[in-house]
């Protein structure tokens, strides 16, 4: 049977965690092999900094901001920065002064991961960007819930969910510097309005996360085609919008709230901007529907 490397101890500096520890079982010569994966929020003092590391490992960074030091480079940590590192590969990662950072990562082994992580872009000591967080993070969640329940099948489906995040990651963008490029600023943004659109109020405020002005962020989408930053914000803003409202229970004036909006005449014009008809109009479309069916 294959024994699995010693892992270094989970981190105390954390607020909230979720883990589970794979790995137990025997594994062909160079298959692809979990040890350990896991979801923390890490608190404003989380620091880590290792020189290498005994297995491979990926890093997918969900909320807050931080930076990191790779194998001799430093870049900052935002919404949908992913890394990876291993053996010989030394890192630090740190959570921003007053700020905290949520992170998913996964241990693993094998050269066919060694492949893997080639094809898409993030060898041991990589860094890059993930676009659309929603389904990545979706695969890890359901890999740390596998990953917790007794089955036999358990460590073979938890390898087939890594091969998809492995294999998701082949569409993220690259990362190099500390100063960002203005591909990176929209990956950056992008993900901050993918995973954070219900909090976020304006792009000034976007613009203040991502680390550029507003002219910037601007120039940044319109660079690579892509709609105004605003306008992918006020859409994801009012779709979320829209499924409340069809969901029932939520009053129009909680959902303005609930996004951001001072007051809900100002919410309410931008959702008949969007899709023609008021918020009240949609209720009252779906009690309608109710009441035929």
């Amino acid at each position: 049977m294959a024994r699995k490397p010693a892992l270094p101890p989970t981190s105390l500096q954390v607020s909230h965690a979720r883990y589970c520890f794979l790995g137990t079982s025997p594994s062909k010569k160079g298959e692809l092999r979990l040890l350990m994966a896991g979801r923390e929020v890490c608190r404003e003092e989380y620091q880590v900094s290792r020189e290498g590391y005994p297995s491979l490992a990926i890093e997918l960074v969900v909320a807050g901001t931080g930076s990191l030091e790779l194998d001799g480079k430093s870049l900052e940590l935002l919404p949908g920065a992913i890394f990876t590192y291993g053996p010989g590969i030394p890192h630090a990662l740190r959570t921003n002064p007053g700020k905290s950072l949520t992170k998913y990562f996964v241990n693993f082994t094998g050269s066919e991961a060694e492949t893997l992580l080639r094809e898409a872009g993030i060898a041991p000591g990589r860094v890059a960007g993930i676009l659309n967080l929603k389904p990545m993070v979706t695969v890890f969640d359901l890999l740390l819930e596998r990953g917790g329940l007794s089955s036999k099948s358990n460590a073979d489906l938890c390898a087939e969910l890594l091969r998809v995040i492995l294999r998701m990651s082949r569409e993220s963008v690259p990362l190099r510097s500390r100063k960002p490029r203005r591909d990176d600023c929209y990956a950056r943004a992008v993900a901050l309005i993918d995973s954070e659109y219900v909090s976020l109020k304006s792009i000034g405020n976007l613009a203040r996360r991502v680390g550029v002005t507003p002219e910037h962020l601007s120039r940044a989408f319109r660079e690579v085609g892509a709609e105004k930053p605003s306008h992918r914000l006020i859409s994801k803003k009012m779709t979320h919008a829209a499924g409340l409202l069809i969901s029932g229970g939520w009053k129009v004036k909680q959902i303005a709230y609930e996004l951001g909006y001072a007051t809900q005449f100002h919410f309410s014009a931008v959702f008949k901007r969007q899709f023609g008809y008021s918020p009240r109009s949609l209720q009252q479309r779906m009690l309608k529907g109710a009441k035929r069916g």
